[in-house]
């Protein structure tokens, strides 16, 4: 008990003893909401204690997860009893690998305690979610710093065009995913840059998609931008919610993107201090006596790799069915999985499909999740199999 108890507190969790013969299980949930009860299979057997069956009523009533320990199948020291997803059992004597991963396994499905989420990013940068190049053009220096700011706050590192003609060579050299274009600007104005930034996509390449920013949003003035092929537009003067509405608009609209281009754009899929901080942990559970046995880590991704996809293919059918709770709780379930293991851009897609209610923004969410896993997998297999033996 004590020993497991530290272990639980060294790897961040906020862990206490209780005597559940003494005290009233309920009473203790009162007075702490626990999301995980670790419990000896012995204890099912001393009188006075509760049964299996009463234990699962109030872990149920309070949402909570039991691991049990006790002896067990032992060519599957962590295992699932039956269907029962909140229930874990490990092998006698406990295993400080084992008793991690059944902890970890519950605790993506569940709500993580505060001691726990330092584990989970903040996500709230737009890019996170929707990597793009972006180039704005505009001649006015405060109109520059304003866009620059608000493109910032969401995350984007952007480049800078003075006039039509600088975004025309920009285009040229770069490819963009979005370019914000001023109307009115020295040397060409917007209207002449993007019909021939227009042109210069008129092949197979895909064109950028040009915003203009104008303080004139009059219908004739919408019509004119159009007809010089621009796509949309942003009044002045521009707010960091109009702009994220504009990027929003288009990343659903661009959701076919290819493999190559996602590959491209998305760096940083994975949390560097979470998996050094697993390979830290895993290292220290290694069984010396057994040198060849799996690491911990390896064993985590493991089940990551099997269960993930099966929870992405569910997300997407609940979201074709119209059940936008489901949906929710099993893009929650995910982003845990993707925390635990440092999966940093994953799990930061999994809480924008949770938080979404748009869906439009949800379908091209998980088109997203889909491809992002791909080279999720492909960075963790390199990374992992690589240096963890």
């Amino acid at each position: 008990g004590p020993i497991i108890c530290e272990n639980l507190r060294f790897w961040g969790f906020d862990a206490d003893i209780v005597f559940i013969l003494k005290e009233d299980l309920k009473n203790i949930f009162n007075k702490k909401r626990y999301n995980i009860l670790i419990i000896d299979e012995k204890n099912f057997n001393m009188p006075g204690s509760l049964t299996f069956d009463q234990l699962i009523r109030i872990l149920n009533k309070y949402k909570a997860s039991m691991v049990i320990l006790g002896d067990i199948d032992k060519k599957n020291p962590v295992m699932e009893i039956g269907d029962m997803e909140s229930v874990k059992r490990i092998l006698k004597p406990v295993k400080l690998k084992n008793l991690y991963i059944a902890v970890t396994q519950l605790i993506s499905g569940v709500k993580q305690p505060k001691s726990t989420r330092r584990l989970q990013k903040k996500y709230d940068k737009l890019s996170d979610i929707f990597p793009m190049d972006i180039l704005v053009a505009e001649d006015n220096i405060i109109n520059q710093t304003v866009a620059t700011g608000i493109l910032s706050k969401l995350g984007y590192n952007i480049d800078l065009a003075d006039n039509g003609l600088e975004a025309i060579k920009a285009a040229e050299n770069k490819k963009y995913d979005i370019i914000f274009m001023d109307v009115q600007m020295p040397e060409m104005d917007g209207l002449e840059a993007a019909k021939k930034i227009k042109e210069m996509f008129s092949g197979n390449d895909k064109a950028p998609v040009i915003v203009a920013m104008t303080a004139n949003v009059m219908k004739e003035d919408q019509d004119r931008c159009k007809k010089a092929g621009m796509d949309d537009f942003v009044g002045k003067p521009f707010t960091i919610a109009s702009i994220e509405e504009v990027i929003r608009k288009w990343a659903k609209e661009s959701s076919d993107i290819s493999q190559d281009e996602c590959l491209h754009s998305y760096n940083n899929l994975l949390d560097m201090d979470k998996i050094d901080e697993l390979r830290r942990i895993s290292n220290e559970l290694k069984d010396v006596k057994n040198p060849d046995e799996i690491s911990m880590i390896e064993e985590l991704t493991n089940i990551f790799f099997n269960e993930a996809p099966l929870l992405i293919d569910e997300i997407e059918s609940s979201e074709q069915e119209n059940e936008t709770d489901k949906t929710g709780r099993l893009a929650h379930k995910l982003k845990g999985m993707c925390m635990n293991l440092g999966a940093e851009r994953l799990g930061a897609i999994c809480h924008e499909i949770e938080s979404s209610e748009d869906p439009d923004i949800r379908k091209s969410l998980i088109n997203n999740l889909k491809i992002t896993f791909k080279f999720t997998k492909k960075q963790m297999k390199n990374l992992i199999y690589g240096k963890v033996k």
